[in-house]
């Protein structure tokens, strides 16, 4: 008979206990908007150790007094409510956890507790209950159902937990959700609006230095990106961008601090090449790269200080000691460089620096209780207000970069006119120098033949030889005429294709060989001889000339023996020119060779006193391919100056005592001419 009654007793007592239970439960429709934990007497309190677990937790004892607690940042805090829902209806619940690093929320089923959600400020965006709201957590209760919650706050910052904790119908939850999200939609659209306006002058300026490579723009380059790297990590979870952050929170607090001081150290560098400060004041350049350098430690210790320790009392107070020391520090500096530094764009930067400062000023004032006209609030948090002092400050510097490309092209074009209204002179000074050749030809040629009419008949056979030669000289003067104009058309012709292929560095070293030649040419077209060392002089600006003419595509030497006196050897003017210019036309340019070289020896005659030898050797393609080549090398450039030459010599010869003569031969590897080699002999 007693069977019966041991079912009996215990569904009595499951009875009793949840009777008892419910009624220990805080009724939902007591509760209307949001409630206080602090203002529900029957919402229990737990302090343990961060690692605490919800098994050891629910095995110990929860207090009532929680006005009495001591809020430490080395403890976790939980809650414990009893909630029944006495509504005909499933009940959706908000909890609101603070501005805590971490809560977690758990239900009580059947025996177990198991973790339900959860929330904080380092919770990673997958973990968040509530997606992208990191300071709520919600549960579901049915209807007639009494549900057992448990809350845990903790912290892992040395910042001590906030337990004003509120529990929300989801009426007032979406109103409070509502209100966050339009409190950031402007504190949003303007990081927003930084990052896009800098991430275009970033890929700007990312484009001019692969263009130039200069250094000015590869350091703005990183001060920008490192500003809106700086910009992404104060995006908050509303956008996808600071969602994706969010997953990994915590490198918001690592490296919100050292990238500003990276970016710092980039910004004293860009600086020095913006300004060219090391053009006037090399002590202010040292002391900058001396700063950036410790920019660069300090943000390294600051990183490893916050990975190892993660204190976020020493954060604030380094926060706070280091702006004391920058915004004097810096001031200082924008003084002397303002003072020191004369550079056209240095107004430029003064102002945009100005916008940096007054920026950071404000950004540090503007707290809660700041306001800008009387009962006017500024409205912008402390970031916002930083970002636009950089935002006005990068928008100076590029309007700084800006006015500097175009004062260097300014400078181009002045120094390109300049170039070109020399070459126009020396075009002008050669004209009329050939025409005053010209006129004194005729005039002495007319003195010749009115010099000989007056002749007496006695004297016919003396006159007749001083007449044969002063012709003789006359036509080595016309010789030399027709010379000197072909040569000085060819150096104009390079000097005008450097300038059509804005090569104004090679146009302007051409121009200045050029114009030392052109003055020995026109020295030497006064004179029947000239002395070997003068000769040489103007052999060496000529081939000058022509390596740079030719991109250095042949290498020259001139090597002249310890026994000849270059001074007390006399020859006609541009005696060597012509062979040497058919050397390299014909023998070098046609060449493969990745090395082509023309030597040039002077040496004393071994086998005749007074006697010397001038040799001019090159190791192009010879003669005869040379002479094969004629249909495309020969049509390009045809050396008048070698049949004017070969005459020159022999009216030489004819009216000086002295003799010269020469040999040309090739020079062969087997049956394969390596080059060519010409023989001169002065006697």
């Amino acid at each position: 008979m007693f069977r019966w009654i041991s079912p009996f007793i215990v569904c009595l007592f499951s009875l009793a206990s949840f009777a008892q239970n419910r009624q220990n439960a805080i009724p939902l429709s007591a509760l209307k908007g949001y409630t206080y934990f602090f203002d529900m007497p029957d919402v229990q309190v737990l302090e343990t150790e961060k690692g605490a677990s919800i098994k050891t937790v629910n095995k110990q004892l929860f207090s009532n007094e929680k006005r009495n607690i001591k809020i430490n940042h080395q403890s976790a805090y939980w809650f414990k409510l009893n909630l029944y829902n006495n509504i005909d209806s499933y009940n959706e619940w908000y909890i609101y956890t603070g501005n805590n690093d971490y809560a977690e929320i758990y239900l009580l089923e059947g025996n177990i507790l198991k973790l339900k959600g959860k929330t904080g400020t380092y919770c990673p965006t997958p973990q968040l209950q509530i997606p992208n709201i990191s300071y709520y957590l919600n549960f579901k209760l049915a209807p007639q159902k009494t549900q057992q919650v448990y809350l845990k706050i903790y912290n892992k910052r040395n910042v001590n937990p906030d337990l004003n904790i509120t529990i929300e119908d989801k009426s007032t939850y979406s109103e409070e959700i509502l209100k966050y999200q339009n409190a950031k939609l402007k504190e949003t659209f303007i990081v927003i609006l930084f990052i896009g306006s800098i991430g275009f002058i970033f890929l700007f300026m990312i484009f001019l230095y692969f263009k130039s490579y200069q250094k000015l723009y590869l350091y703005y380059s990183l001060y920008l990106l490192g500003t809106i790297i700086y910009a992404l990590t104060r995006l908050n979870k509303i956008t996808w961008i600071g969602s994706m952050i969010d997953y990994f929170p915590i490198m918001r607090s690592y490296i919100n601090e050292p990238i500003q001081f990276l970016f710092f150290a980039v910004y004293n560098w860009f600086v020095i090449e913006l300004l060219n400060i090391g053009d006037y004041d090399t002590k202010l350049v040292r002391f900058l790269k001396i700063l950036s350098y410790c920019y660069l430690v300090y943000a390294g210790l600051h990183l490893f200080m916050m990975i190892t320790l993660f204190d976020f009392e020493l954060r604030n107070i380094l926060f706070i000691g280091t702006r004391i020391i920058l915004f004097p520090l810096n001031i200082g500096l924008l003084i002397w460089v303002y003072i020191k530094v004369k550079s056209p764009v240095v107004d430029y930067f003064f102002l945009g620096a100005l916008f940096y400062l007054i920026g950071g000023i404000i950004a540090s004032l503007a707290d809660a209780n700041f306001r800008l006209f009387g009962d006017y609030q500024i409205g912008l948090s402390a970031a916002n207000i930083f970002q636009l002092g950089i935002l006005a400050e990068v928008l100076c510097f590029s309007l700084a970069i800006g006015y500097r490309i175009k004062l260097n092209e300014d400078e181009k074009k002045e120094s390109k006119d300049a170039l070109i209204n020399q070459l126009q002179i020396n075009q002008k000074l050669i004209k009329n120098s050939n025409e005053e050749l010209e006129q004194k030809i005729k005039i002495r040629t007319e003195e010749i033949i009115q010099k000989n009419q007056e002749i007496e008949k006695e004297k016919i056979t003396t006159l007749q030889i001083n007449y044969e030669k002063k012709l003789a000289e006359a036509e080595m003067m016309a010789l030399r005429s027709q010379m000197n104009p072909h040569f000085l058309f060819n150096s104009l012709s390079s000097i005008r294709y450097f300038i059509l292929s804005n090569q104004n560095d090679k146009a302007a070293d051409y121009l200045n060989r050029f114009s030392k030649l052109i003055r020995l040419v026109l020295e030497h077209s006064k004179k029947e001889l000239v002395s070997l060392s003068s000769e040489l002089e103007a052999l060496s600006l000529y081939l000058a000339i022509e390596a740079n003419r030719f991109n250095d595509q042949f290498f020259y030497n001139i090597n002249i023996h310890d026994d000849v006196d270059t001074n007390e050897i006399f020859i006609p003017p541009l005696l060597l020119q012509p062979f040497v210019e058919n050397a390299i036309w014909h023998g070098l340019l046609p060449s493969l060779n990745p090395t082509k070289t023309l030597n040039i020896t002077i040496e004393s005659n071994p086998e005749k006193n007074n006697s010397y030898h001038f040799i001019i050797e090159d190791d192009g393609i010879g003669r005869a391919q040379s002479a094969l080549q004629k249909g495309e090398t020969l049509k390009k450039h045809k050396s008048y100056g070698m049949d004017l030459t070969k005459e020159r010599i022999k009216l030489f010869n004819e009216n000086f005592s002295n003799c010269i003569s020469y040999e040309i031969k090739d020079n062969f590897d087997g049956e394969m001419a390596i080059g060519t080699k010409i023989l001169f002999t002065i006697s």
